[in-house]
């Protein structure tokens, strides 16, 4: 019985929302246990109300669904669609049977003994669970008691006829000894007590019951696993916590990575990797070093080092639950410093030549030359201002729509644009319909498509210094739309943020609001941001201002 897969591992929620699915992962790699590992085995397991579930069967000694040895964790997703992870469970590989037949075996001597001191018929009664026919056999003896005085008129003896009766029942009472503790002569209790030894053969088989008691054992075995699920709640104190160090705190990182990496202050911590070179996306980061606490990335971008106080060597992309998304270098930005200057400036040096202008006397067409390409010379460091319109400040123009959601093009997603998860963008351009599965490039396809959607793409002026500058004069109406679908305004990375709450930089109807959901994707070479009103999934026309307090 020792090869038989009959191991379990147990899990209980504390908090989330029923019902809850459960799903076994191989702790070495994190995949779910195929539901054809075992034949009566399911993976994973939806609907449960129970915050408490056990996968693997303590009772069958097939093999057919128990656990095989080895090291689980059990992913639990609530009715919220929240999801946590349970520490490591091992199932171990010992064989109990060996300790278990002892245990079984000291039960039959102790109940042989108990024989002989069970003369009394409550130990009479103990011996026929083993022998089902005893109970069947005293029903007979108990009404032959009453035939037994014809049987001394069948002899024909005189008064003597009582003693040769008792020494005739000894022989027909041999099948059922424990017969006779039923009948209540003593006297007769005392030669019953002679079969006794031949009660310890009847005792013999209660051996050939130990190996049916032998799937007892197992149970015990079976049992074995629930107490390795106690140390599974060991691992969490004995788990490695790494510490490492961001440049800000949580829900006030950079918007995009292409910043300098800066010096990094702020404690963060996880239990997932040892070293920065092993960070993975979809590790968790923590705020404290008991875990308990995620760190809100708010999908921003946070300088990451292992020293205190050193320079970002990483930057990671986190989101509000506290998991990496996105994972790049630190640019390399101190080579570009050196060739500007220097470069732009050399060319100038040449301004250095009308002073030897005599030597443009040397070449009699020269002089007159020489002052117009001196400026023009001037004129090649202006060259290379074209900035991308969409990655700074000075870009003049925003944009807000009311779409999304249901008309052509939309977001499958629940959140729509702006939702982390956004899937698919389906578009149709008249002739077929197509999805996109990335952001940047559905919202390409929105902003250079803006005059041939089913809805509107509305464009509004920035000043120089931001929508600091604008005002509850500068109103954005959004129009009516025959679905009902979300509203967003999209601005160029550098301007303020419409999320924050302090200051908030948009006003509905007099009344100070924000936006409750951003995302950000490239477009025209540069970083743009979409948000998302908080007024949900309508249809009718909204006028939005920007606040005058900002």
């Amino acid at each position: 019985m020792a090869n038989i897969t009959n191991g379990t591992v147990s899990v209980v929620v504390t908090g989330g929302v029923g019902p809850y699915q459960y799903t076994l992962l191989n702790a070495g790699n994190m995949l779910p246990v195929p539901s054809n590992a075992y034949p009566t085995f399911t993976n994973p397991v939806s609907g449960v109300l129970a915050n408490t579930f056990t996968f693997g069967n303590a009772s069958d000694v097939t093999g057919n669904s128990g656990l095989q040895a080895g090291s689980y964790k059990i992913k639990i997703v609530d009715a919220n669609g929240c999801e946590t992870f349970s520490d490591t469970l091992a199932v171990s590989d010992a064989s109990p049977t060996p300790t278990a037949t002892p245990v079984a075996t000291p039960v039959p001597p102790t109940a042989t003994p108990v024989l002989p001191t069970a003369t009394p018929e409550p130990t009479a009664t103990e011996v026929p669970p083993t022998a089902t026919p005893a109970p069947t056999a005293i029903e007979p003896t108990a009404t032959p008691a009453p035939t037994a005085e014809p049987t001394p008129t069948a002899t024909g003896g005189s008064g003597a006829g009582p003693t040769p009766t008792p020494t005739a029942v000894l022989p027909t009472a041999t099948p059922a000894p424990t017969a006779e503790p039923t009948a209540t002569p003593a006297p007769t209790a005392e030669p019953t007590a002679t079969p006794a030894p031949t009660a310890e053969p009847t005792a013999t088989p209660v051996p050939t019951a130990e190996p049916t008691a032998t799937p007892a054992p197992t149970a015990e075995p079976t049992a074995t696993p629930v107490p390795t699920a106690e140390p599974t709640a060991t691992p969490a104190p004995t788990a490695v916590v790494y510490q490492y160090y961001s440049h800000a705190p949580k829900t006030l990182g950079d918007m995009d990575p292409d910043s300098e990496c800066r010096r990094t202050e702020e404690n963060i911590f996880t239990d997932a990797f040892a070293t920065l070179i092993d960070a993975y996306i979809g590790a968790r980061i923590f705020e404290n070093n008991s875990l308990s606490i995620e760190f809100d990335g708010d999908d921003l971008w946070y300088d990451i080092s292992d020293t205190r106080g050193g320079i970002g060597i990483i930057k990671w992309q986190i989101t509000r639950d506290g998991r990496i998304s996105n994972i790049v270098e630190c640019p390399v930005i101190e080579p570009t410093p050196t060739p500007e200057p220097t470069a732009t400036e050399r060319p100038v040096d040449p301004t250095a030549t009308p002073t030897p202008e005599p030597t443009a006397t040397e070449r009699p067409v020269d002089p007159t030359a020489t002052p117009t390409p001196e400026p023009t010379a001037t004129e090649r460091p202006v060259d290379p201002t074209p900035t991308p319109t969409g990655d700074d400040r000075g870009s003049v123009v925003g944009f807000y729509f009311h779409g999304g959601n249901s008309d052509y093009p939309y977001a499958q997603a629940e959140g729509g644009l702006t939702d982390p998860d956004v899937g698919d963008l389906y578009y149709n351009d008249g002739d077929n319909a197509y999805a996109i599965g990335d952001l940047s490039q559905a919202m390409s396809y929105i902003l250079d498509n803006s005059g041939s959607l089913t809805y509107p793409i509305n464009q509004f002026s920035i000043p120089a210094n931001g929508i600091e500058d604008l005002g509850t004069s500068d109103v954005l109406t959004f129009p009516a739309t025959s679905n009902a679908e979300y509203y967003y305004i999209v601005l160029p990375s550098g301007q303020a943020d419409l999320t924050s709450g302090a200051p908030l930089h948009l006003s509905d109807g007099g009344i100070e609001t924000r936006a409750v959901e951003k995302a950000q994707f490239m477009w025209n070479n540069g970083t743009w941001t979409i948000y998302r009103l908080g007024f949900g999934s309508l249809p009718g026309s909204k006028s939005i201002a920007f606040s005058d307090n900002d």
